[in-house]
């Protein structure tokens, strides 16, 4: 084919830098102008090294339109370039569409020229689905593989992962496809080689996107949106910014809202795109703002909950709720949304009395992989405590687990024990009360739900969390987290407590497990009388007993004294 004339700086010893390779690639690609300045720092992201000798993670989120798959396509050819021997594996959501990437790549092997000693020869593989390039010494796995998200990647090895739009609108709409796709994704780390990179190119396709969780994972991630993003965003952002956009804005606050490609999308086209997919789509496929309706959609923010560490017998008889900054709790285990924070108490007012009522919460499990749910919880002056919860998969009806619910019980010295009644028609409550009685004496209370589950758990612990009346003990929060350990990897978020309320919205069946937020909810509905105690009015009444009791024993001292007498002051 007929290149353009490369400018002075294009060498072949300037190849070694993938920004003057991807120049040649754009003229082979038969882009119709040179790369941009945002397609150029792309590729020198792309090259630029993290780590040495460990394995680099990467996810580059760009905007529709920014060229994404052929400058990883180009990175794919650079990298084999500079050594045949690289192993390389392509995912996408569909195999096809990884296909059409290897082929692509294959090609631009066959015809570039600087590429050309590549080409495999007869005795190479080539296939559709995967081919050897022409120095490459032999080896089990093919130079490039292709494979689709839901293939048998287990087993392969790979230098170089790229992960090419693994995320698509058909395999993200729910939570349960959400959190299988995760659990697919993370095979990327038994199929990758010591020092070898992960590559995640995509844009998101719903505010809980993978890709929001990739930055905890160890992923650097770098975001290039479609305008220059105002303050709002940019705290979304964080410092996933790309540095150049960041930059240009410091340098020209003019710019925010305008395109940051002006010389393949003006501002009109950008307009028109945003009437046509809407806002909600436009936010997240230009402007990759995962936060879009967060506050709506997923209306339980761990950020209402106040960790405190509370003891058994006791708890202060109010407390101050604050999201300063200086309350943020981070060290401790947070699975919840990105941006959603743990905070601890601003200050603690009045003394530590006895709790008002304590009960323990059960909700049974179902069929399948559902948990047994079990917590504590205790009222006092209007806030709930949660001093233990818990949750088990196919402990059934067993023996040890209503022992060891009753002996919790009795630690705990509950008033009652609430159990869900709809699993087994009560069976579950009359097993239990059999153990209270040789244990601890406790009445057994049953509980049956006749409404939506999603709606009813949102309805009864949205107005106790936003009110700040929900406390938790950090070791709750903590045996929360490791209590999955033991799980597989696809399930340990999805059974935990805080996974399951930062995730919950009104779509039915939106959580793949539940059973330890809705016995939470069930445990809330039953104390809800005490939620309308107001924690001042409290602290005056206890005072104004304590008054009356001082007053009472000084008047008793009066009456038990034989050496006073009463004067009649009429005589």
């Amino acid at each position: 084919m007929t290149q353009k004339e490369a400018p002075a700086w294009i060498t072949d010893a300037g190849l070694d830098d993938f920004r003057n390779f991807v120049y040649l690639a754009w003229q082979y690609f038969r882009v119709p102008q040179d790369p941009t300045d945002l397609q150029y720092d792309v590729a020198n992201f792309v090259q630029d090294p993290l780590e040495e000798g460990s394995v680099e993670r990467k996810c580059i989120q760009g905007f529709r339109g920014l060229a994404k798959t052929l400058l990883c396509i180009a990175y794919c050819a650079w990298k084999l370039r500079l050594n045949p021997n690289e192993k390389i594996m392509v995912v996408s959501a569909g195999k096809t569409h990884a296909d059409h990437f290897a082929i692509t790549l294959l090609r631009m092997i066959r015809e570039m020229e600087v590429l050309q000693d590549l080409y495999p020869g007869p005795d190479k593989r080539r296939r559709l689905d995967g081919f050897d390039v022409e120095l490459a010494d032999p080896a089990r796995d093919p130079s490039v593989k292709s494979v689709g998200i839901n293939s048998q990647i287990v087993g392969s090895r790979a230098t170089v992962i790229v992960s090419d739009d693994v995320e698509i609108p058909s395999n993200s709409d729910t939570q349960a496809k959400r959190d299988h796709l995760e659990g697919a994704v993370k095979e990327f780390e038994s199929v990758i080689l010591p020092g070898g990179e992960i590559i995640f190119l995509g844009t998101p396709q719903t505010e809980a996107s993978i890709y929001r969780n990739l930055p905890i994972r160890g992923y650097e991630t770098r975001l290039w949106p479609g305008r220059y993003p105002d303050e709002r965003l940019l705290s979304v952002y964080g410092d996933h910014l790309s540095p150049m956009i960041a930059q240009r804005l410091a340098d020209d606050r003019s710019l925010i809202g305008q395109t940051t490609e002006p010389s393949r999308f003006s501002d009109f086209d950008l307009d028109e795109r945003e009437v046509s997919v809407g806002r909600s789509a436009f936010a997240l496929q230009f402007m990759l703002d995962t936060s879009v309706a967060n506050q709506h959609l997923y209306p339980l923010h761990v950020a209402d909950l106040i960790v405190f560490d509370f003891d058994h017998e006791s708890a202060p008889e109010k407390l101050i709720w604050s999201s300063d900054g200086r309350t943020k709790r981070k060290d401790i285990p947070n699975v919840a949304m990105p941006g959603d924070h743990f905070h601890s108490e601003q200050a603690i007012v009045g003394d530590w009395v006895p709790y008002e009522f304590a009960i323990m919460y059960v909700d049974p499990a179902g069929r399948g992989k559902d948990e047994l749910a079990w917590g504590i919880l205790k009222a006092l002056n209007g806030y709930l405590y949660l001093a233990e919860q818990g949750g088990e998969v196919g402990t059934g009806y067993g023996e040890d687990v209503l022992e060891m619910l009753a002996k919790k019980a009795k630690l705990h010295e509950v008033n009652c024990v609430v159990v869900e009644e709809n699993m087994g028609a009560g069976m579950f409550g009359e097993l239990m009360q059999a153990h209270l009685v040789k244990i601890y004496p406790s009445k057994v209370e049953l509980v049956r739900h006749h409404t939506q589950k999603e709606a009813r758990i949102i309805d009864t612990l949205e107005p106790v969390m936003n009110q700040h009346r929900l406390v938790i003990s950090p070791q709750v929060l903590i045996e929360d987290y490791e209590s999955t350990r033991g799980y597989e990897n696809a399930d340990q978020n999805v059974y935990r407590l805080i996974y399951q309320m930062s995730r919950l919205t009104r779509t039915k069946g939106c959580l793949t497990h539940d059973d330890r937020l809705d016995g939470l909810a069930m445990g809330v509905a039953w104390l809800r009388e005490h939620l309308g105690l107001d924690a001042d009015t409290q602290i005056r009444r206890r005072q104004e007993d304590v008054e009356e009791m001082e007053y009472q024993k000084f008047i008793n001292s009066f009456e038990e004294d034989d050496t006073l007498q009463w004067v009649d002051m009429g005589h």
